[in-house]
C-alpha cells in the first residue's frame, strides 16, 4: 500500500468510498520511522518544510495519541485539509486508499472513518 502514497502529491482532491469529495492532500509522509526519530522537541523558529520538524508540530499542534502517532509514522499517512468553514482536518492511512488516479485520492473508506483532527 504504501506505493500508493508515493503517487499522492499535496494539492490532490480526496474523495471517500461515497464519492464525496473530502477536501484536499496537505501533506504526504512515507511510512517507516518511529517517534524518537520525529522528535518531539520545541519548533518555534524551526523549518516547518523539514519532513520531521513538520511532523513533530503538527502532531503536536493535532493532539494525536502517542499509539496513533506511532501507528501513522510507521505506516505513513496523508494529512487531509478538509473542505468547509466547520470541517475538520484529518489523517488517512494508506490502506485506506483505493485508487490514485491524475489529480485525485479515492478511498475505501467514508468520511466519518478517517481520523478526525480536534
Amino acid at each position: 500500500m504504501n506505493n500508493l502514497l508515493d503517487k499522492v502529491s499535496s494539492g490532490m482532491k480526496v474523495f471517500d468510498v461515497e464519492g464525496d469529495e473530502i477536501g484536499e492532500v496537505e501533506r504526504v509522509q512515507a511510512g517507516g520511522e518511529t517517534l524518537a526519530q520525529a522528535g518531539t522537541t520545541d519548533l518555534s523558529g524551526a523549518d516547518q518544510n523539514d519532513p520531521i520538524n513538520w511532523i513533530a508540530h503538527a502532531f503536536t499542534t493535532d493532539s494525536v495519541p502517542e499509539e496513533l502517532r506511532e501507528r501513522l509514522l510507521s505506516q505513513g499517512f496523508i494529512r487531509i485539509d478538509a473542505d468547509g468553514l466547520f470541517a475538520s482536518d484529518r489523517y488517512l492511512l494508506p490502506d485506506q486508499i483505493a485508487a490514485v488516479a491524475t489529480g485525485r485520492v479515492d478511498l475505501n473508506v467514508r468520511k466519518a472513518d478517517l481520523i478526525k483532527l480536534k
